[in-house]
Parts: structure tokens; sequence; C-alpha cells
């Protein structure tokens, strides 16, 4: 007798391709930054307009500067390139969605943002956690360059912001404010790591995203000349309502007078008032007077980032 052979099915690997984004794939670029980011169904989900509003911003070029990743014509992974000329520098970020790591995506994804980028210095930020990602950037050349902190503060209550005599804040004022916050921000980091310098245009625009408001940018005023701000956003999730504060700079001459911890507890109130239990912030490691700044008031470190960097060869 003769045996039967078994017939055995014959499984192709996958077909990996990249391409640029086209505004067709808005929805889809949606929904996957999402995914990616695990933010779907909770208050920080982009929504198309918000991404739209976000590659609309100066400076983005997105047919150019975004690509997308699909393994069997299954869009599975972005990456967006942000050239910052400025500084000489280019910022890589995205992802690949959960079923689709460990094929390749996140290599071919780097490459092509790698191979876009004109500047000097490409910078990619992961999180310290992250060993696949870590792996995949050391494997590309790139090296670790700097080191944040996540920081986290929950309370009911808070001490008062104390400014000196002759100070008080306000909040920004749109259509009015924003060369006086480019100028403001600019001289504040001018000297700070990764910094690229603002115009008022990219105020503007950063202003009209979902989640900045006018009214939680508060500057500090001497009098009435603006002397430091702090700019607070917040999100709404299943625990209630999360506040975040996203810089925080005061003049150059006007640091050593405690004007910096004024103006951050002032923002903070701010969104205590509106209802944050909770609030978070990044701050970069080797920044110590600002690492410890909030570190007095009660934020503790919840996690940690590592930014990477690579030298371009040209």
């Amino acid at each position: 007798l003769v045996r039967p052979v078994a017939c055995l099915e014959h499984r192709m690997p996958p077909t990996h391709r990249l391409r640029n984004f086209t505004w067709d794939d808005l929805e889809a670029l949606t929904s996957l930054h999402n995914a990616v980011n695990e933010i779907a169904e909770t208050g920080r989900a982009f929504e198309p307009g918000d991404m739209r509003l976000l590659l609309s911003q100066p400076g983005y070029e997105p047919a150019e500067d975004c690509f997308l990743a699909f393994s069997d014509n299954h869009l599975a992974g972005y990456a967006l390139l942000t050239p910052e000329p400025r500084i000489d520098r280019a910022v890589a970020s995205g992802g690949v969605a959960k079923q689709y790591r460990n094929l390749g995506l996140g290599r071919l994804l780097l490459d092509g943002v790698s191979g876009r980028s004109s500047a000097s210095r490409l910078h990619v930020q992961v999180p310290a956690g992250s060993e696949p990602g870590r792996r995949l950037l050391k494997s590309a050349g790139f090296e670790v360059a700097r080191r944040y902190w996540n920081l986290e503060w929950e309370g009911s209550s808070l001490p008062p912001p104390r400014l000196p005599h002759g100070f008080s804040t306000r909040s920004f004022d749109p259509g009015k404010d924003e060369g006086l916050l480019a100028d403001l921000q600019n001289a504040a980091f001018q000297h700070q790591w990764g910094f690229s310098p603002n115009t008022p245009g990219e105020i503007a625009a950063k202003m009209k995203l979902r989640w900045h408001r006018p009214q939680a940018v508060l500057l500090l005023l001497d009098g009435d000349t603006p002397v430091g701000y702090n700019w607070t956003a917040r999100a709404s999730s299943d625990s209630g309502l999360t506040g975040r504060i996203g810089m925080t700079g005061v003049h150059p001459s006007y640091r050593g007078r405690g004007l910096g911890r004024g103006i951050v507890l002032a923002g903070m109130e701010h969104l205590r008032a509106e209802g944050a239990g909770r609030i978070e912030l990044e701050v970069d490691a080797g920044n110590v007077p600002a690492r410890e700044l909030y570190l007095s008031i009660g934020f503790r470190k919840i996690a940690e980032s590592l930014w990477y960097e690579k030298l371009s060869a040209r």
C-alpha cells in the first residue's frame, strides 16, 4: 500500500512596501496614529481635523515628509519627518501597529525618513523601556543623545503662586501675542538642547490645534513687560481630566528670582480650577534647574524616554 503524502499549505511571506502620504489617506492615518500611540477611545485621540491641522503647520510637507508602510496592502505603520532647518536637525516620529511589529516595517520607515532628511542631525525619541525600538535605532547607527523624564503630579491643593510685587499674569491674546510669545520663548530656550526657534506664524498655527487653548497659556508680566510664560493643555479620560504643562520659560535676565516656580504654580492652579486631578509633563533630565523645580513642587518621576541621534554622512 502506498501511504498518501499530506498536502502542506505554502504560506508566502508578507509583502512590504513604503509610499508617501496623500490627503486621501487622512482618515486611515488618523486611526493608525491613535492605535500606534494607544490613545483610541480616549480624550487624547486625534480626529481627522486634528491631523489635518497638524500636517498643515508651517514647515510641514506631508506629501514628501510623511511615509506610510503597508504589509500585504494593509496600512501598518507611518513615520513623519519634521525638518527644523534653523538648527540643522530633523525629528522623526511615528510607529507600527502592534499586530505588524517585528516584521521589518520599523526599519523600512526609518530608512525612508533617513533618506529624506537633509539635516546634519536626525533625532528620534523612544520610551527607555522599549527594547525593540532601542535595538532598531542602534542597528541603524543612532546613539543616545539625551534622556527625558516623564513627571506626574496628583493632589487636591497647591501652594499659592506667590509673585514679587509688581508682577502679574494674564492669558494669551490671539491675534496680538503671537510675536510676543515667540520672542519670549526663543529667548528663554535659546541655549536648550533640541530647541528650534519659533516664528509668530508657528505659534498661531499651534493655537489652532484643539488641545491648545489661548486661555491656558499664561504670560508672566513685570508691569507691562512679558518676562515668562507657562503653556498648558488638557485632555479628558475615563479617570477624569488630565492637565499637561507643555513649556515653561523665564527670560534669562529675570532668572534667579523664583519666577519660574510662581508661573508654574499659576498654570497648575488654572488646570486645577478646570477640574484636572492629575498634571503631567516632560522635562530634559539634563536641565537640572527645571527638573528640580518640578520635583520640589511635588511632581514625581513615572517614566523616561531617550532621544537618539544620527549624524549625517553627507
